[in-house]
């Protein structure tokens, strides 16, 4: 090395990547049907299902359910709205 050269210094911690595939970490779900065990039905309404019947926006729906704090829960990627929550707002 020249003198006016500078070695960079050493990386600490993680090792230098590699450029192989990077794996999604998988971990279990925290909480759900045990194996063998049917999924539950959805008993709640989409946003979509309350802008159908009540015929108004999907982003009105939205808007209400933040507004009145409705109660929601997901099964898989849906979410579902509690309905006694839903009447209550708009009946």
């Amino acid at each position: 090395m020249s003198r006016g050269a500078r070695r960079p210094p050493a990386r600490q911690g993680r090792p230098p990547a590699t450029g192989g595939t990077v794996r999604p970490q998988r971990h279990p779900p925290l909480a759900g049907p045990a194996l063998g065990e049917a999924e539950p039905a959805a008993n709640g309404l989409t946003a979509a299902d309350v802008a159908e019947v009540w015929r108004i926006p999907r982003g009105t729906v939205y808007w209400l359910a933040n507004k009145h704090r409705w109660r929601r829960y997901k099964l898989g990627r849906q979410v579902y709205y509690h309905a006694a929550d839903i009447l209550a707002s708009l009946d």
